[in-house]
């Protein structure tokens, strides 16, 4: 049995480079060319266009958060409750002060605080939910050990349902505020508390065929959900907490997978610095159209000098604010309920 899941730490970058990259936009196959072309270029351009889409994603990362808090605490047993706080916030929010100060610079239009927030009108939403998730957990965790998950998972799917339903209509997470958001998606954070609980029992999977179908699965119903969204009007807010569904089954897929052979040893380092990539693409995205300006995303060129910009300052960012955040958290020592498998602390 492996001590770390190497294949969390892969695809967490995986994850954050998926969410980038549906930011900054496909690659420019046929360059300059696609703007205002007909016929196959503009039909095959359109289609590129829809091949990655960041929210799925999102969705997968909240499997992944709830799987790496609940590891350490899967058995039965007290945790130390304001040593988890303190060690949660000061590894998340630490790296989110200095991104919500730079963002702050760059779109002006927006604040901190108020109906505009940056901490809700920027991929930070998914943080605040976070956030919430991390704040009732002692109180899910004590539940879980009363009743089990299933009657918990039974209450919140049926929340999610009745609200998504009341919000229909709503375009944007933002339309109806982060404790209405935090509801709906709540599910997908619990499967991955579920999903800590099955890891260690799962048997190895052995058919490359079966992994690539579960991932070709994942993709798919990213790409019907986008489908839904844009040419028949289905609100995120109605689809996500199935796509966050289908996006547990393929990371229990990928773990047992992963159990009799390595994750890719570079996907694996570059998960190191994959919440960094997720905090400071956007910046980046904006700094180079407003101070270099002579860089072109709809070239080939302007779109690769873009995406390497973008992982270099990510892992500047890592080494100056992040790591140095984690190591502090890490002087909170935790918990005497002590795990089955030593897991590597994430976000």
């Amino acid at each position: 049995m492996r001590n770390r899941y190497e294949i969390i730490d892969a695809l967490r970058f995986i994850l954050a480079a998926w969410v980038a990259i549906g930011h900054l936009g496909h690659f420019p196959i046929f360059g300059k060319q696609a703007i205002g072309a007909t016929g196959a270029i503009h039909s095959l351009d359109r289609f590129t266009h829809t091949l990655i889409w960041g929210l799925p994603a999102v969705m997968a990362f909240f499997v992944i958060s709830g799987f790496c808090i609940h590891t350490p605490f899967r058995r039965p047993g007290k945790i130390p409750i304001l040593r988890f706080y303190l060690r949660r916030y000061i590894r998340v929010l630490a790296p989110v002060v200095v991104t919500v100060l730079l963002m702050s610079h760059l779109f002006p239009e927006m604040h901190i605080l108020g109906s505009d927030s940056i901490l809700w009108k920027s991929m930070l939403w998914s943080l605040v939910c976070e956030e919430i998730y991390y704040a009732v957990y002692p109180v899910l965790r004590a539940i879980r050990f009363k009743v089990g998950w299933w009657p918990v998972m039974g209450v919140t799917i049926a929340t999610s349902i009745v609200l998504s339903d009341v919000y229909h209509r709503a375009p944007e997470w933002s339309d109806i505020g982060p404790v209405a958001t935090a509801l709906i998606l709540f599910p997908v954070w619990i499967s991955g508390c579920i999903l800590a609980e099955k890891a260690h029992a799962l048997k190895p999977l052995e058919s490359a065929w079966t992994i690539w179908s579960w991932r070709m699965a994942a993709w798919l119903t990213m790409w019907v959900s986008e489908f839904l969204l844009f040419h028949v009007g289905v609100s995120k807010v109605v689809s996500m907490m199935y796509v966050g569904g289908v996006a547990y089954f393929w990371i229990r897929a990928e773990i047992a997978y992963h159990k009799d052979r390595a994750a890719s040893p570079v996907l694996a380092a570059a998960g190191a610095f994959s919440y960094s990539l997720y905090l400071v693409h956007p910046s980046v995205l904006e700094g180079v159209k407003r101070y270099v300006p002579a860089v072109d995303e709809y070239t080939r060129s302007g779109w690769l000098f873009t995406a390497i910009l973008t992982l270099v300052y990510a892992y500047i960012f890592y080494l100056l604010i992040e790591a140095p955040s984690h190591r502090l958290a890490k002087g909170v020592k935790l918990s005497p309920v002590k795990p089955a498998v030593v897991t590597k602390e994430l976000v």
